[in-house]
């Protein structure tokens, strides 16, 4: 794999050709898969590991929230981390704009979630949770942007 690309990190498919934002600091979000699911892949520079951290723990912290993307999995090759992540249907500039609505409901009755969180991560010597995996999330779209 490489850019423009298909890439294999470990369970995680990423579309190297299909940059869906960028952020700061060199973290770019693709287009990617995870056993089937379409999925948002946020690619952060391995040395901004504290920063990956944080975002997990807040993520699984939010995840029955209907206006907080999953985290599905982590992956890591030697110079990145990879956070899969609930691919929405359009930015986070879309999403503050009433009249652009993501494709999820957001009322907190329309949003079935029936399965629980998955565990927090357990990190390991390279500082990176295993690919813990939300399995069968009903979730749709939810508000991935690459913040």
């Amino acid at each position: 794999g490489g850019e423009g690309g298909v890439l294999r990190v470990g369970t995680l498919t990423v579309d190297m050709g299909n940059v869906l934002g960028t952020g700061s600091q060199g973290t770019v979000v693709f287009s990617g898969e995870l056993g089937g699911r379409k999925v948002a892949v946020k690619r952060i520079l391995s040395h901004h590991i504290q920063v990956a951290r944080g975002e997990v723990d807040l993520l699984i912290k939010a995840d029955a929230h209907p206006a907080v993307v999953r985290y599905y999995a982590t992956e890591k090759d030697g110079d990145f981390v990879y956070l899969a992540l609930e691919l929405c249907q359009g930015s986070l500039a879309e999403r503050i704009d009433p009249s652009n609505r993501c494709s999820r409901d957001n009322s907190a009755t329309s949003v079935k979630k029936n399965d629980p969180p998955p565990p927090p991560p357990a990190w390991g010597g390279a500082g990176v949770p295993g690919a813990a995996q939300a399995a069968g999330a009903g979730a749709g779209a939810g508000g991935v942007g690459a913040e």
